[in-house]
């Protein structure tokens, strides 16, 4: 009843788990990891937006407002991507040491 791997479906195997043993990034509190990226985002678009509110002109407007607003939500999402990224390894992981144990 059992169906045997073929050649392709094991190297296909074995190059799935090769890849997963040499990632070296190893996610152990992925939330924690992205919300203070995000976290650090945040407090770089409140800032500028609190230091052009108290001295507001046009300078400040188009050297601290627009780069702070740009710099924080671009750190915020970089935020949001390295968690999901940060999850598929882990999900990857998960995945490696089921079909190792399927497999012996």
């Amino acid at each position: 009843m059992f169906a045997q791997l073929t050649m392709g479906e094991k190297r296909c195997i074995d190059n799935f788990l090769k890849s997963v043993n040499e990632t070296k990034l190893s996610p152990g509190f992925p939330f924690f990891y992205s919300s203070v990226i995000s976290i650090a985002g945040l407090i770089l678009f409140c800032a500028a937006t609190i230091i052009t509110l108290n001295n507001f002109s046009d300078r400040v407007v188009y050297w601290i407002l627009f780069p702070g607003l740009i710099g924080g939500v671009g750190i915020m999402l970089l935020g949001i991507f390295g968690f999901k990224h940060l999850k598929k390894v882990e999900e990857s992981k998960k995945l490696a040491t089921i079909i190792k144990k399927l497999l012996n």
